[in-house]
């Protein structure tokens, strides 16, 4: 699934792991009168589909999928921009295909844990509360997680933007790209 807004050179926004292309829609309103902002849901989350085969989630699909927007919507070499789990994405877009970006913005990038142990144990918890109580339990935890507490706890609008961008998800989506994606970055040193 993705959204167009606007004209002029293509930005195009990759989102947060559960955060959907929701998460950008104060940017693309500020962008759109100067470029062609593209925004989209990753495969498992939001609007995009949700394959229930594991195999389908790994960082390099997710990088292979964000190319064939680019490629689909005949992007000229656009910006790319994408932060936490889209951060990774278009880092390694612009790693592995230099020559389909005029330029990458990479924000608050997750590259794995500096303890993969306790990593595999944290997204392990996560797992099991999306397939045990489901989506509305984890996401009461991961808005008071220190990754998102932060952002959650700026006003009551933030938490209830953040609570819905969530919960628009799957249980299934998340919990196969926690398994796949997020949980099998390699430490930030390797």
């Amino acid at each position: 699934y993705y959204e167009e807004a606007g004209r002029g050179r293509p930005l195009v926004l990759a989102h947060g792991f559960s955060a959907t292309a929701r998460m950008w829609e104060g940017q693309v309103a500020a962008f759109r009168d100067r470029y062609r902002v593209i925004t989209f849901d990753a495969r498992g989350q939001g609007r995009s589909e949700v394959p229930a085969d594991p195999a389908a989630y790994a960082q390099p699909i997710m990088v292979e999928d964000l190319r064939q927007v680019i490629a689909h919507l005949g992007l000229d070499r656009p910006v790319v921009c994408g932060l936490s789990m889209g951060g990774n994405v278009v880092l390694n877009l612009a790693l592995a295909h230099p020559e389909a970006v005029a330029g990458v913005v990479v924000c608050g990038t997750g590259a794995g844990s500096e303890d993969p142990e306790a990593w595999a144990v944290t997204i392990q918890g996560w797992i099991e509360l999306l397939e045990g109580p489901g989506i509305e339990a984890f996401a009461e935890m991961y808005l008071a997680d220190p990754i998102l507490a932060d952002y959650a706890d700026r006003s009551p609008a933030a938490r209830e933007f953040l609570w819905s961008a969530i919960t628009s998800n799957t249980a299934a989506g998340l919990a196969l790209g926690l398994r796949g994606v997020v949980g099998k970055r390699p430490t930030v040193y390797s």
